[in-house]
C-alpha cells in the first residue's frame, strides 16, 4: 500500500461542502452559475471570446439551450433520435 491510500482519499470538488447544493438544483440554476463562471474567468483571463477546436465563443452571450435530440441533429452526423 502506498503513502497516499495510507492516508486516505484525496477530497475533490464533487465533494466539496460548495459543489453540494449542486445535487439538489435545478437545472435553470446550475445553467446561471455556469454561465455566470465562465464569464468571470473570461474577465480575469483578459478575453472575450474562448475558443476550442476551431470553435470561438462569446461567453458575455446567453448560453444556446439545445434538447438532446435538437443537439443530436445539429452536431451528429447521421444518427437520429
Amino acid at each position: 500500500m502506498s503513502i497516499a491510500m495510507a492516508s486516505g482519499p484525496r477530497p475533490t470538488i464533487l465533494n466539496s461542502p460548495c459543489w453540494n447544493g449542486y445535487r439538489t438544483a435545478d437545472y435553470d440554476a446550475v445553467m446561471a452559475d455556469t454561465s455566470a463562471l465562465l464569464r468571470t474567468l473570461a474577465v480575469v483571463a483578459g478575453k472575450a471570446d474562448v475558443a476550442w477546436r476551431g470553435v470561438t465563443c462569446d461567453v458575455s452571450a446567453e448560453p444556446e439551450r439545445l434538447t438532446v435530440q435538437g443537439a443530436f441533429a445539429r452536431h451528429a452526423d447521421g444518427i437520429d433520435l
